[in-house]
């Protein structure tokens, strides 16, 4: 093991992306370069940062540890530390304490009276609402057709009083024609 020398970094400042991948862990001198020749200070930079992840490690383990025992000697929640909250099916953390257990329900209790109040109120003004709707997009289409049907008419009108004009111009009379022509095509 080679010694600490004053370059090496301290365990309370290493950076994140050392904790992760010890190896990559440099000296002062050394940063940034992907192949740093073999130094002590380089050294010493990894064993800081390896110490710093087993003493992070170790800690998440013995939280873990504690939460596993808080939950297998609780009475009150399942084997996952889950409760139900509410009549629903919600389920929410244990908090390993029946009086703070009773507070989250009747919390999650008046929460769900008020979400009720609130979807009857919602649903007695949409129901109108959604009525309302209805007859005025029913109104809509029906001021659609009509005025597509007017559209039409006057169109109609234009093309007889065009054709009134044209023959008006050529001296004949656009009643007097037959409707059907024959074909006068020679071969």
């Amino acid at each position: 093991m080679l010694p600490p020398s004053s370059d090496s970094p301290d365990p309370a400042g290493v950076p994140p992306t050392w904790i992760a991948d010890p190896r990559r862990a440099r000296c002062r001198v050394h940063a940034g370069i992907d192949s740093p020749p073999p130094c002590r200070d380089c050294a010493s930079a990894r064993e800081a940062a390896e110490a710093v992840r087993r003493d992070r490690d170790a800690a998440r383990q013995s939280d873990a540890n504690h939460r596993r025992e808080a939950i297998d000697a609780c009475g009150l929640c399942d084997h996952n530390g889950l409760v139900p909250v509410d009549g629903a099916g919600r389920v929410g953390r244990c908090p390993h304490d029946a009086d703070e257990l009773a507070a989250i329900q009747d919390r999650a209790t008046a929460e769900d009276a008020d979400r009720s109040s609130r979807e009857k109120s919602v649903a007695a003004h949409v129901a109108p609402t959604r009525r309302r709707w209805q007859q005025e997009s029913a109104k809509r289409k029906q001021r659609r057709a009509a005025e597509a049907a007017a559209k039409a008419k006057a169109e109609r009108e234009a093309a007889e009083a065009a054709e009134r004009e044209t023959a008006a111009e050529s001296g004949t009379d656009p009643d007097d024609a037959p409707d059907d022509i024959p074909d006068t095509e020679t071969r």
